[in-house]
């Protein structure tokens, strides 16, 4: 059942990557996840169905992770690992929670982190209607100016997981680390924001 979880986020942080951004770049590679949709024991509705069989034939924004201006670097509490991703710069799991951090794609209207986060929240909004929404507010990483955009998805009718959005610049550059846990994960909470108080930025 815990790898069905962890399938399930993985789902749904390439959904909110594909809705966020557009859906511009290159092919994702995700087919084999979205093939055993049908297997989990999580009532979909209809337009989350269709949503993942858009995913399957969609284009991502074509980012390359080991390519990046940046270099990230965090120390990890017991039992997480760091994973690799050749679309994200670094990735971090501990069963169904988890961090990635992405280029951010940004289109020419936006000009700052706070319009890169509103633009990126109409966006998601378009496609997950019961998605709770909160307060986007300022934030740090690193020492840098970020700014932090919460949201809760339905997964079915039972599941609840919440995906925060940190978005900072660095170099000219926009880039989105993302998190993903569980409502009830309490220690999944406390792990991600020691993390994320321990992250350096290169």
């Amino acid at each position: 059942m815990k790898r069905v979880f962890t399938l399930i986020i993985v789902i749904l942080m390439t959904l909110l990557l594909f809705t966020s951004c557009g859906g511009k770049g290159k092919k994702t590679d995700n087919q084999d996840m979205l093939d055993v949709l049908d297997d989990l024991p999580v009532e979909m509705d209809d337009k989350t169905k269709d949503l993942l069989s858009d995913i399957a034939k969609a284009d991502l924004p074509s980012t390359d992770g080991t390519a990046s201006k940046i270099k990230i670097s965090a120390t990890l509490p017991e039992g997480w690992k760091e994973e690799e991703k050749s679309h994200s710069i670094a990735s971090y799991m501990k069963d169904t929670s988890m961090i990635d951090v992405y280029e951010a794609w940004a289109p020419n209207e936006v000009k700052d982190l706070k319009g890169l986060a509103e633009y990126e929240q109409e966006s998601i909004k378009k496609y997950f209607d019961d998605a709770v929404f909160y307060d986007i507010e300022n934030d740090k990483i690193d020492g840098l100016d970020a700014i932090r955009m919460p949201i809760d998805i339905s997964i079915g009718k039972t599941l609840k997981q919440r995906q925060t959005y940190i978005y900072f610049k660095k170099g000219g550059q926009y880039f989105k680390l993302m998190f993903a846990h569980f409502l009830d994960e309490e220690q999944g909470v406390k792990d991600i924001e020691a993390i994320l108080d321990s992250i350096k930025i290169d």
